[in-house]
Protein backbone atom coordinates (compact mmCIF):
# COMPACT_ATOMS: atom_id res chain seq x y z
CA UNK A 1 0.00 0.00 0.00
CA UNK A 2 1.10 3.96 0.70
CA UNK A 3 4.74 3.34 2.14
CA UNK A 4 5.28 7.30 1.94
CA UNK A 5 8.78 5.73 -0.23
CA UNK A 6 9.59 4.49 -3.64
CA UNK A 7 13.45 2.74 -3.53
CA UNK A 8 16.24 4.69 -3.19
CA UNK A 9 15.21 5.95 0.29
CA UNK A 10 13.35 9.20 -1.27
CA UNK A 11 10.00 10.13 -0.17
CA UNK A 12 7.32 10.26 -2.70
CA UNK A 13 5.91 13.82 -3.20
CA UNK A 14 2.09 13.87 -3.80
CA UNK A 15 1.20 16.86 -5.89
CA UNK A 16 -2.54 17.86 -5.37
CA UNK A 17 -4.37 18.30 -8.77
CA UNK A 18 -6.84 20.90 -8.11
CA UNK A 19 -7.69 22.12 -11.80
CA UNK A 20 -10.86 22.66 -13.05
CA UNK A 21 -10.36 20.76 -16.23
CA UNK A 22 -8.50 17.64 -17.10
CA UNK A 23 -6.37 19.71 -19.77
CA UNK A 24 -5.16 22.23 -16.68
CA UNK A 25 -4.08 19.04 -14.84
CA UNK A 26 -2.33 17.09 -17.64
CA UNK A 27 -0.54 20.48 -18.40
CA UNK A 28 0.42 20.47 -14.54
CA UNK A 29 1.53 17.03 -14.80
CA UNK A 30 3.62 17.18 -17.92
CA UNK A 31 5.26 19.89 -16.83
CA UNK A 32 6.54 18.19 -13.49
CA UNK A 33 7.60 15.45 -15.78
CA UNK A 34 7.66 12.48 -13.91
CA UNK A 35 8.91 14.12 -10.43
CA UNK A 36 5.96 13.48 -8.81
CA UNK A 37 4.94 10.18 -8.01
CA UNK A 38 1.89 10.16 -6.65
CA UNK A 39 -1.42 13.09 -7.55
CA UNK A 40 -4.10 13.70 -5.86
CA UNK A 41 -7.34 13.98 -7.85
CA UNK A 42 -9.96 15.86 -6.00
CA UNK A 43 -13.75 16.73 -6.31
CA UNK A 44 -13.19 19.78 -8.40
CA UNK A 45 -11.28 17.72 -11.12
CA UNK A 46 -13.31 14.44 -10.29
CA UNK A 47 -16.66 16.15 -11.28
CA UNK A 48 -15.52 17.78 -14.31
CA UNK A 49 -13.36 14.96 -16.14
CA UNK A 50 -14.41 11.94 -14.20
CA UNK A 51 -12.82 8.81 -14.17
CA UNK A 52 -10.57 9.84 -17.17
CA UNK A 53 -8.23 12.15 -14.57
CA UNK A 54 -7.08 9.02 -13.23
CA UNK A 55 -6.66 7.23 -15.97
CA UNK A 56 -4.45 10.50 -17.22
CA UNK A 57 -2.30 10.52 -13.49
CA UNK A 58 -1.90 6.55 -14.15
CA UNK A 59 -0.59 6.95 -18.18
CA UNK A 60 2.07 9.04 -17.07
CA UNK A 61 3.11 6.03 -14.24
CA UNK A 62 1.61 7.51 -11.38
CA UNK A 63 -0.46 6.52 -8.34
CA UNK A 64 -3.80 8.22 -7.53
CA UNK A 65 -5.53 9.73 -4.12
CA UNK A 66 -9.28 9.54 -4.52
CA UNK A 67 -9.98 12.64 -2.69
CA UNK A 68 -13.77 12.56 -2.69
CA UNK A 69 -14.46 12.69 1.02
CA UNK A 70 -17.11 9.76 0.45
CA UNK A 71 -19.88 10.49 2.79
CA UNK A 72 -23.14 7.90 2.43
CA UNK A 73 -25.26 4.94 3.59
CA UNK A 74 -22.60 2.14 4.04
CA UNK A 75 -23.84 0.33 1.30
CA UNK A 76 -23.33 3.02 -1.51
CA UNK A 77 -19.65 4.18 -0.14
CA UNK A 78 -18.98 0.17 -0.48
CA UNK A 79 -20.08 0.27 -3.82
CA UNK A 80 -17.92 3.18 -4.34
CA UNK A 81 -14.79 2.25 -2.69
CA UNK A 82 -14.98 -1.11 -5.32
CA UNK A 83 -15.67 1.52 -7.98
CA UNK A 84 -12.47 3.07 -7.17
CA UNK A 85 -10.78 -0.08 -6.59
CA UNK A 86 -12.05 -1.44 -10.31
CA UNK A 87 -10.24 1.78 -11.10
CA UNK A 88 -6.50 1.20 -9.44
CA UNK A 89 -6.84 3.86 -7.37
CA UNK A 90 -3.84 3.65 -4.63
CA UNK A 91 -5.61 5.79 -1.83
CA UNK A 92 -9.11 6.97 -1.21
CA UNK A 93 -10.99 9.41 1.89
CA UNK A 94 -14.04 8.80 3.03
CA UNK A 95 -15.36 11.53 5.56
CA UNK A 96 -15.80 10.08 9.34
CA UNK A 97 -18.81 11.57 9.99
CA UNK A 98 -20.71 9.38 7.91
CA UNK A 99 -20.17 6.88 10.88
CA UNK A 100 -18.02 3.83 12.31
CA UNK A 101 -20.74 1.37 10.42
CA UNK A 102 -19.49 3.51 6.99
CA UNK A 103 -15.98 3.17 7.80
CA UNK A 104 -16.18 0.02 8.30
CA UNK A 105 -18.03 -1.40 5.51
CA UNK A 106 -15.55 1.06 3.60
CA UNK A 107 -12.33 -0.57 4.61
CA UNK A 108 -13.78 -3.87 3.89
CA UNK A 109 -14.55 -3.15 0.57
CA UNK A 110 -11.42 -2.52 0.07
CA UNK A 111 -9.98 -5.57 0.86
CA UNK A 112 -6.96 -4.02 1.37
CA UNK A 113 -6.13 -3.27 -1.95
CA UNK A 114 -6.33 0.36 -1.34
CA UNK A 115 -5.96 2.44 1.24
CA UNK A 116 -8.99 3.97 2.51
CA UNK A 117 -8.33 7.41 4.51
CA UNK A 118 -10.70 8.87 7.04
CA UNK A 119 -10.79 12.51 7.18
CA UNK A 120 -11.93 13.96 10.61
CA UNK A 121 -12.44 18.05 10.01
CA UNK A 122 -11.72 19.94 6.87
CA UNK A 123 -8.88 22.55 7.05
CA UNK A 124 -10.80 25.24 6.10
CA UNK A 125 -12.77 23.96 9.43
CA UNK A 126 -12.63 26.12 12.50
CA UNK A 127 -14.29 27.13 16.20
CA UNK A 128 -16.90 29.05 14.29
CA UNK A 129 -17.67 26.40 11.45
CA UNK A 130 -17.95 23.43 13.64
CA UNK A 131 -20.64 25.62 15.83
CA UNK A 132 -22.50 26.05 13.36
CA UNK A 133 -22.75 22.45 12.86
CA UNK A 134 -23.72 21.83 16.22
CA UNK A 135 -20.28 21.21 17.75
CA UNK A 136 -20.17 22.56 21.54
CA UNK A 137 -17.28 21.49 22.18
CA UNK A 138 -13.49 22.56 21.74
CA UNK A 139 -12.75 22.13 17.31
CA UNK A 140 -10.29 20.21 18.77
CA UNK A 141 -12.32 17.52 20.14
CA UNK A 142 -14.27 17.06 17.14
CA UNK A 143 -11.85 14.67 15.42
CA UNK A 144 -10.20 13.10 19.24
CA UNK A 145 -14.19 11.68 19.21
CA UNK A 146 -14.52 10.50 15.69
CA UNK A 147 -10.56 8.93 15.79
CA UNK A 148 -11.83 6.98 19.56
CA UNK A 149 -14.33 4.90 17.02
CA UNK A 150 -12.81 1.42 17.23
CA UNK A 151 -12.63 2.13 13.43
CA UNK A 152 -11.60 -1.26 11.78
CA UNK A 153 -7.94 -2.17 10.83
CA UNK A 154 -7.15 -0.54 7.22
CA UNK A 155 -8.71 2.88 7.88
CA UNK A 156 -6.44 5.79 8.72
CA UNK A 157 -7.42 9.00 9.95
CA UNK A 158 -6.53 11.84 8.32
CA UNK A 159 -6.47 14.97 10.73
CA UNK A 160 -5.18 18.09 8.42
CA UNK A 161 -6.37 20.08 11.41
CA UNK A 162 -3.14 18.96 12.94
CA UNK A 163 -1.12 18.05 10.22
CA UNK A 164 -0.89 14.62 11.57
CA UNK A 165 -1.67 10.91 10.23
CA UNK A 166 -2.93 8.47 12.91
CA UNK A 167 -4.14 5.05 12.51
CA UNK A 168 -7.33 4.26 14.02
CA UNK A 169 -8.09 1.05 16.67
CA UNK A 170 -4.86 1.96 18.43
CA UNK A 171 -4.20 3.54 21.46
CA UNK A 172 -3.94 6.95 20.80
CA UNK A 173 -3.23 8.80 23.69
CA UNK A 174 -6.10 10.91 23.22
CA UNK A 175 -6.63 12.48 26.64
CA UNK A 176 -5.67 16.13 25.68
CA UNK A 177 -8.80 16.57 23.94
Amino acid sequence: MFDGSRGRGQAEIMVALDESSLDEACRLMDLLEGRARFYKVGLQLFTAAGPAAIEAVQARGARVFLDLKLHDIPNTVASAVRSAQGWGVDMLTIHLGGGPEMAATAVDAAKGKLAVVGVTVLTSSNQETLRACGWKGRWTGRWCVWLRWDTPPGCEALSPVLGSCLLCGQNLGLSHC
